[in-house]
């Protein structure tokens, strides 16, 4: 009983990979399409509840077996279907897009470059102002320091005012 089994099980595998089952349900995805080869279709064709092949691995295997074969020889058929003209315009955009990404990176060094000559003189200068400003300082005698920073301290105060800000708190 069991070899008859596996023998509509198989015969029903062969039907849908030829895309001719004989249930109707499986003829009408095959109309269309849509017809897999799985577990299901393959209980239906045989005419077998859903769920009997749990009790045959066997039959799984070969399902899965030809599911992968199938699989592969529908990928080299397509391959081999594919338009060339297709194909040449993919490559085009591989290639366009190939050019804009190494534009890109050479942009991106360039820029780089720049804002680190430009960070190093940033750096320089600031160096040079703050050199500068202590120079200045000490050239103000220390009995007039003092009157200085009040008068400037003033006016930031009345601009702070006008400018309705909270004035700077100078701690004595």
């Amino acid at each position: 009983m069991n070899t008859v089994k596996q023998q509509k099980y198989y015969d029903a595998i062969q039907r849908i990979l030829n895309g001719k089952p004989s249930n109707p349900e499986l003829k009408d995805l095959a109309n269309k399409g849509k017809l897999k080869l799985n577990n299901y279709s393959v209980e239906r064709e045989a005419g077998m509840s859903v769920g009997s092949l749990r009790r045959h691995p066997d039959i799984k295997a070969a399902i899965k077996k030809a599911t992968i074969t199938k699989s592969k020889d529908d990928l080299i058929k397509n391959t081999e279907a594919a338009e060339p003209e297709l194909i040449q315009h993919y490559e085009q955009e591989l290639t366009k897009e190939r050019s804009k990404r190494i534009k890109s990176n050479k942009l991106k060094r360039q820029y780089q470059g720049e804002i680190e000559r430009v960070t190093v003189a940033m750096k320089e200068q600031l160096s040079h102002h703050q050199n500068m400003m202590f120079a200045i300082f000490d050239l103000i005698p220390e009995d007039k320091r003092q009157g200085m920073f009040n008068d400037a301290l003033h006016a930031v105060e009345e601009e702070q005012n006008k400018n309705g800000l909270s004035p700077i708190k100078v701690i004595k």
